[in-house]
């Protein structure tokens, strides 16, 4: 079973058992970082459906080539420079695959490129406030 199935039927079945009332059932979809996470799934969704996170991917492979620090060099400022327009999670989710992905096809460390990646990310929202959690 999808995750997403998998946790509505848990949260059903808590629900059903008693051990929880429907409001306490329904009380995670009020809070912010619940929302948040939601809306992160379906505009990555969005970004892949249209080929957005394609030409971003091939982008940063053309521009990265097989140099790690060439590719942390690209991938910083552009995790930054997204990540300051929108959330940091969203641009994280959106880049996770590309560099995974890259990672492999380079035989590079996934690790190293996706901890600056995120860093990059946390610190992009600072560059406006329009991005700031």
């Amino acid at each position: 079973l999808r995750v997403d199935v998998t946790a509505m039927l848990t949260l059903l079945a808590l629900v059903v058992s008693g051990v929880l009332d429907s409001e306490q059932a329904l009380s995670g979809f009020a809070s912010e970082p619940a929302i948040i996470v939601a809306a992160v799934f379906v505009i990555s969704g969005g970004l892949a459906a249209t080929g957005i996170t394609e030409r971003i991917g091939q982008w940063v492979g053309q521009a990265s080539g097989r140099s790690e620090s060439r590719a942390v060099a690209v991938v910083m400022p552009t995790v930054a420079a997204l990540s300051s327009f929108t959330h940091h999670v969203m641009v994280t989710a959106m880049m996770l695959p590309i560099l995974t992905r890259h990672a492999k096809a380079q035989r590079l460390s996934a690790s190293r490129l996706l901890m600056p990646m995120s860093f990059a990310a946390s610190l992009g929202t600072t560059l406006t406030l329009v991005s700031a959690p």
